[in-house]
């Protein structure tokens, strides 16, 4: 039945609970094919609310809220039931009441356009628990039995039922109503004649002649002999584990053909729009002899031998642990999310148990829940009514190359979903495009779309190639992802260009060293896999999993380049990256300390390397105007930071120190939190509450302006690109900074607002932004990639980013060339952090020399420039260059007057 009640509670925001969600949303809305499915207890002392509000949270999450009510409920997204123990002890008529409550809630719950749910032979058993008891011979009881059986049916048959009432007397006399007299015995003998056979002779109750053999020791040989023992006056039929046991078999087995399983589905509408596994939600007392928690012992002992199960059981049980979850391995909800990533494919289903504590609220998973309101499921689509014609041209087209086509129909997105912002995220080897909504986008943002599906498409013909190539010339390859966002959602204020010039960087590389291998037999081919985490990496660490649960599947998965944001979601993913002994070779992350996993390496110079540049050129260069028009030098800042973004907060607390270390003074720093619950806004824990929170680009630009000194003030902001417009906005707008001057200096991401072409909007604004390459000034392999990029994907302002992504995936390649070159080609994944560690790898790359020396994670003074951004189209201006580009130049010194530049310690720690 559909739950009329009007509230159900949220889930409380426990620690963890967030990525537990997470992952029992990828088990409900496309659960892997054949898979037995977990158990899940959540448990808490005596009296404690929280198992409950878990469970009554989850059946929440399982109705769309949105969508209009039908029959006074919301409708459901998955098929679900929810039963509460009554708090009396179990008996026999409460076990089978309990049985029909949880079919009429699993029938009453199908979604829309899923169609029926159609529990024949649960209703089959039940029928058998009501027939009346018969005397007699076997056969007698047999043939009475049937017929009771039969009447039950047809009572639940609509058209069968008109067709056994209908009377040819009826019909006038004429020679259709002859034909109809003489077929109707035919027409009602036929039906039940077939039903007997079915019954006795069919495989599909072969099981309950095994289980009722298994329970009472009798040899009986077909269904209607051991259903005689659990009629009325069977031996059977008051024993209420033999009935719940043979009930919950009944509706396995229902709930299994529900999904599928059974060949006429293969031609069903239905089939593809029933993504997910039933569920069923437990709220069970206390009592170990509750009816609830007999009931969950007798599920997990039916099912404990299958390879497959179609019911995902949640459970709520406070106090003591069930029998069935004594051994349960889970200790907490994020223990819980990495246990559920790859559902088992055959044995038993796992039972989990997570015991709950009252905690504080975590603020990361209240924000998730609060974005995250329901199961992700998949919406019904035109191909659903389209396969069932597919599949037949198939079968009468198809002759000798149908294994083989079959084979290259499975579905492109398998490894993809779309996010609740309309992003798809996860994981393609160029046949799923990103880029979904290239009808619907207009201007610049319908052009970077066509030039993702253009690399798409050429990752996946090269890939092609690679398979081609190891197929037929048994040539072997390795698999490298590149991973970091290549899409954004439709919402002002995002910025996603540069991180498609990474992808086309890496796709250009690719490309490159394919080439290189046709000549080079100590060169491995690399298939290129393109992972998207979304919009903010949102979903970087279930995109982790997805890479890490594909790599235990496939050996030649042996590295992640990319992962561009220095983030807490990113650092998070690539915890799960490096675990699972994958090598993550970073491109454009800066932060100082991101990972210390061995597996784990960055080219992009740090943070405390870029912000000591930065420090250096803003107490050293005539930068900011002062009152007559004229540039002069500062040795004054104020910083404007983002205290929750792990960049932007390293960042400004490395230029505060390098600043303060030079004589600096720092006027203020102002916490920025646009778009945040003034109630959320925190300070910067590492400044005491010396800085100032806003949450408006108004109050921002207000401050900011009251702060500076226009004569001898710089602004370093270290925020995200995509915010500095609506400051610059504000600053236009408000009257205290009429007439004012501008000078700010931002971290590399500001690469992407100079990219987007906003600086001609801001005449009063003087623009310098880190950068780890510019035009003009390359080594010869940065001269020859960026030629090469120019012809391939068109002019870009700051080559920074395709430079980085370009080298990170050679840094990758040169690590497996090394494992290979001993023609080792079954090397393990792991070897390949061992030549980084080794220091192995030494080579001069398109954003200048890398190498690896000292089991360094980040090479040693890489090349960081400062440029200044221009009020017109073409590239920025070089003001700041230091670095090792070559072995022959390494620039120690910057400017006219020769400032030192920024050195890289020595030590092998990053």
């Amino acid at each position: 039945m559909r739950d009329r009640e009007p509230f159900w509670p949220d889930l409380p925001a426990l620690p963890g609970i967030h990525y537990a969600v997470e992952t029992l949303d990828l088990v409900m809305s496309r659960p892997p094919k054949g898979a037995a499915l977990p158990v899940v207890v959540f448990g808490a002392a005596v009296g404690s609310p929280l198992p409950e509000q878990v469970v009554r949270g989850l059946r929440r999450r399982l109705v769309d809220e949105a969508a209009q009510p039908a029959l006074g409920a919301h409708p459901s997204l998955v098929p679900h039931a929810l039963l509460e123990d009554g708090g009396a002890p179990a008996s026999p008529a409460g076990g089978l009441a309990l049985m029909d409550d949880l079919a009429n809630q699993l029938e009453g719950s199908m979604p829309t356009g899923a169609g029926r749910l159609r529990l024949r032979t649960f209703h089959l058993c039940r029928d058998l628990l009501e027939a009346p008891g018969v005397r007699g011979s076997l056969a007698d009881r047999r043939t009475k039995l049937l017929e009771y059986l039969y009447d039950r049916r047809l009572a639940r048959r609509t058209v069968p039922r008109l067709l056994e009432r209908f009377d040819p007397a009826q019909v006038p006399s004429s020679p259709f109503g002859s034909v109809l007299a003489t077929l109707m015995p035919v027409v009602r003998f036929v039906p039940r004649w077939w039903y007997g056979q079915r019954l006795t002779r069919g495989s599909g109750l072969r099981w309950f002649t095994e289980q009722m053999r298994r329970i009472t020791g009798a040899p009986d040989v077909d269904f209607l002999t051991s259903a005689l023992r659990l009629a009325e006056g069977g031996r059977e039929h008051d024993d209420a584990t033999v009935v719940r046991s043979i009930l919950v078999h009944a509706l396995v087995q229902d709930l299994e053909a529900a999904r599928g399983r059974r060949w006429r589905h293969v031609l069903g509408v239905l089939r593809r729009r029933r993504r997910w596994p039933f569920v069923l939600l437990l709220l069970t007392g206390p009592d170990p002899a509750s009816a609830l928690r007999e009931l969950l012992e007798t599920y997990v002992d039916v099912v404990r031998s299958r390879e497959s199960t179609p019911l995902l059981v949640l459970a709520a049980a406070a106090g003591e642990r069930p029998a069935c979850a004594r051994d349960a391995g889970a200790r907490s909800l994020r223990d819980l999310a990495d246990e559920l990533q790859e559902p088992r494919r055959t044995g038993r289903s796992q039972v989990h148990y997570v015991a709950l504590d009252a905690a504080e609220v975590d603020g990361a998973a209240e924000s998730w829940l609060q974005v995250n309101r329901k199961v992700p499921v998949q919406p019904n689509r035109l191909t659903d009514f389209a396969r069932p014609v597919l599949a037949v041209a198939v079968v009468l087209t198809l002759s000798i190359g149908t294994v083989q086509y079959l084979a290259e129909r499975r579905d492109p997105c398998r490894d993809t979903w779309t996010t609740s912002l309309g992003e798809r995220v996860g994981v393609t080897d160029g046949s799923c495009g990103f880029a979904n909504r290239p009808g619907s986008s207009t201007g610049a943002e319908a052009l970077n779309y066509k030039r993702l599906n253009a690399v798409e498409r050429s990752v996946r013909e090269e890939n092609k190639s690679v398979l081609e190539k190891f197929r037929h010339d048994g040539l072997p390859y390795r698999t490298v992802v590149f991973f970091a966002p290549v899409t954004k959602p439709s919402l002002p204020g995002r910025s996603g260009e540069v991180f498609l010039q990474q992808v086309q960087g890496v796709a250009l590389a690719q490309r490159q060293a394919n080439e290189e291998a046709v000549a080079n037999e100590n060169q491995m081919r690399i298939r290129l896999l393109i992972a998207n985490p979304g919009d903010r990496f949102a979903a970087g660490v279930s995109v982790a999993r997805k890479i890490a649960a594909m790599a235990r599947h496939d050996r030649r998965i042996v590295a992640v380049v990319g992962v561009s944001q220095s983030r807490k979601e990113s650092r998070d993913a690539i915890d799960v990256l490096t675990k699972n002994r994958l090598t993550v070779v970073a491109s454009t992350i800066t932060a100082d300390e991101i990972s210390r996993s061995p597996y784990f390496y960055q080219i992009a110079p740090l943070n405390k390397r870029q912000a000591d540049a930065a420090a250096r050129f803003a107490l050293n260069a005539p930068i900011v105007k002062n009152g007559f028009g004229e540039f002069v030098g500062t040795d004054r800042a104020v910083v404007i930071q983002d205290p929750s973004d792990l960049y932007s907060q390293n960042l400004a607390e490395d230029f505060r120190q390098s600043f303060r270390a030079m004589n600096g003074k720092i006027a203020e720093t102002f916490s920025y939190q646009p778009a945040t619950d003034p109630a959320d806004m925190v300070h910067d824990p590492r400044l005491g509450n010396r800085d100032k929170v806003v949450g408006n680009a108004d109050d921002l630009a207000r401050g900011v302006c009251e702060a500076i000194d226009t004569e001898r003030a710089v602004v370093y902001y270290t925020q995200r690109a995509y915010d500095l417009p609506a400051f610059l906005d504000a600053v236009k707008s408000d009257p205290v900074c009429a007439g004012k001057n501008i000078t700010v200096l931002s971290g590399d991401d500001g690469g992407g607002f100079v990219s987007d072409g906003e600086t001609v909007h801001y005449p009063f604004l003087q623009f310098y932004y880190a950068a780890f390459s510019a035009p003009g000034h390359e080594n010869n392999v940065g001269r020859a990639f960026l030629a090469e990029f120019v012809r391939e994907f068109g002019s870009t302002v700051d080559p920074s980013y395709p430079a980085l992504g370009f080298d990170s995936f050679l840094v990758a390649k040169e690590a497996i060339d090394k494992a290979y070159q001993s023609k080792d080609a079954d090397f393990e994944r792991s070897v390949v952090a061992t030549k980084l560690q080794d220091g192995q790898i030494d080579f001069i790359g398109a954003s200048g020399a890398i190498a690896f020396l000292g089991r360094r994670q980040v090479p040693v003074d890489r090349p960081i420039f400062i440029l200044e951004a221009l009020h017109r189209k073409g590239p920025s201006k070089v003001v700041l260059k230091c670095g090792r580009f070559t072995a022959a130049e390494d620039l120690k010194f910057w400017g006219a007057a020769r400032q030192e530049c920024p050195v890289d310690p020595s030590s092998s720690s990053p």
